[in-house]
């Protein structure tokens, strides 16, 4: 709790000074991924799965024409994975329809204007795991030994909980002119996991995910 406080304090002091401040919400599909090839005994598969999202964020011009922008993002997201890791001698497996809520900070130091209301911003996000569900199960067995079993992943699934992420984002948004200070923002962002979701898994396993939503911005 207290990190999720010091993110937000973080992004209300930055809006003190901010030439802009907006905030919206929309849709995401999440999936699962990793980079390890299947091969062997060892084998991943992912499903996707569609959530939502909430975002407050800030601009401020720290040059003419240079800006930074900050995001406080609450994510929703969905998912179904697969995992199979062992060999001769025994294997383990996960199955698990996954639901996260996470809330991050976003920073964007990469930021590009054109067509005079259109812009691309490139940057990374820091999120904290605020809940996490998993229904499946979990098994086991080993050669030679009376080491087998099967979990349901209701009662363990904190095993797997992995509390912070980092993440490369990017966004494309367009912002249309409503008023002098006031505009509608349709947006694209891109969120690129390089930490791993889950903790005890049998593949290091990331998320990637496309969130479409609008935004309502007003300059300061």
């Amino acid at each position: 709790m207290y990190k999720i406080l010091v993110l937000a304090g973080f992004c209300s002091v930055s809006s003190a000074h901010a030439q802009s401040i907006e905030t919206g919400g929309g849709l995401n599909r999440n999936k699962f991924y990793t980079w390890k090839q299947d091969e062997g005994h060892s084998a991943t598969e992912y499903h996707a799965g569609n959530g939502f999202s909430f975002f407050l964020s800030v601009e401020d011009t720290i040059l003419r024409n240079v800006f930074v922008k900050f995001s406080l993002v609450l994510d929703k997201y969905y998912g179904a994975l697969s995992t199979t890791a062992g060999g001769q001698a025994g294997s383990s497996e996960t199955y698990a329809d996954v639901s996260k809520t996470t809330l991050g900070l976003a920073f964007y130091p990469f930021n590009y204007k054109f067509l005079k209301s259109a812009f691309i911003n490139v940057g990374l996000s820091y999120s904290l795991l605020l809940n996490q569900e998993m229904e499946g199960y979990h098994s086991w067995w080993y050669l030679g030994t009376s080491s087998s079993g099967y979990d349901s992943l209701d009662s363990i699934s904190d095993k797997y909980k992995n509390k912070s992420v980092f993440s490369a984002i990017a966004r494309i948004a367009y912002k249309i002119p409503v008023t002098d200070s006031w505009q509608i923002v349709p947006q694209y962002t891109m969120t690129f996991g390089f930490s791993k979701e889950f903790i005890n898994l049998e593949a290091d396993t990331k998320a990637f995910r496309h969130t479409f939503a609008l935004g309502i911005s007003r300059s300061l």
